[in-house]
């Protein structure tokens, strides 16, 4: 469900302050002024019914500005980047971006150069390295630990900007299916089956397949309850197939 914000229910509760105010006057010219939508640039007009005045003094000066509430720039904690790339030892790395150093660069190189991290504009996106890392700290939380308010002060920056970090590194990586997503040719298939049988004793085995649960953060609007698993929680089933080295 879209969030409307507390200017745009003002408004709207304006809008119907006026319609009430228009009938109990008998004034029908009111409701060809103000439609649903949007409110026309209008003139303050001469009228002599004070709630009628009040209202449309109201509707007038929200209209006329972008934000209901001054603008407050939000406290931000000190700049931890260079601590998470360069000072936290490797385990605890892993730990909150569930991969390693190396594995992070390696992505960064694969998905930097996708369209979806550059603007048509003069003023560059936060680089892609910087968005993955979000992204990642993001894909491995659950619970209260995934709220967006809380990732938007973790990360120094606005919760919308950890939305849009989340979804356009979504989107680089899915773009990668088709060139990391592969079925082992006859020689890759020959050399898994002999690094399975060694480890494991397995003969000609390719891999493992096994299922899994992708729980969701919230219950889907469309037939939310076939959603609902055994685990409690609302989740998408999954076929996960891998090899030895996952």
């Amino acid at each position: 469900m879209p969030i409307v914000s507390q200017r745009k229910r003002a408004l709207r509760g304006l809008r119907e302050g006026i319609r009430a105010a228009a009938l109990s006057e008998n004034i029908s010219f009111f409701f060809d002024v103000f439609d649903d939508d949007e409110m026309p640039s209008l003139e303050m007009p001469d009228l002599n019914d004070d709630m009628m005045m009040e209202f449309i003094e109201a509707y007038w000066f929200i209209s006329r500005s972008r934000y209901l509430n001054k603008r407050e720039p939000v406290p931000r904690a000190p700049d931890a980047l260079d601590f998470w790339l360069q000072k936290l030892d490797e385990g605890r790395f892993v730990q909150d971006f569930r991969v390693t150093r190396f594995q992070f660069a390696q992505i960064v190189e694969l998905i930097q150069g996708h369209p979806v991290f550059f603007n048509n504009s003069n003023v560059p996106q936060t680089p892609a390295w910087c968005q993955l890392l979000v992204a990642l700290y993001r894909f491995g939380c659950d619970g209260n630990g995934v709220s967006i308010g809380k990732l938007a002060c973790h990360f120094r920056c606005a919760e919308g900007t950890i939305e849009h970090f989340t979804d356009r590194c979504i989107v680089a990586l899915v773009a990668l299916e088709a060139e990391v997503v592969t079925w082992p040719d006859a020689r890759e298939r020959e050399e898994i089956s002999f690094r399975i049988e060694e480890v494991s004793g397995f003969r000609q085995c390719l891999g493992f397949v096994d299922g899994t649960l992708f729980p969701f953060a919230t219950k889907p609007e469309l037939d939310g309850s076939d959603y609902y698993s055994r685990k409690g929680c609302y989740g998408m089933a999954g076929l996960v197939v891998c090899d030895d080295h996952k």
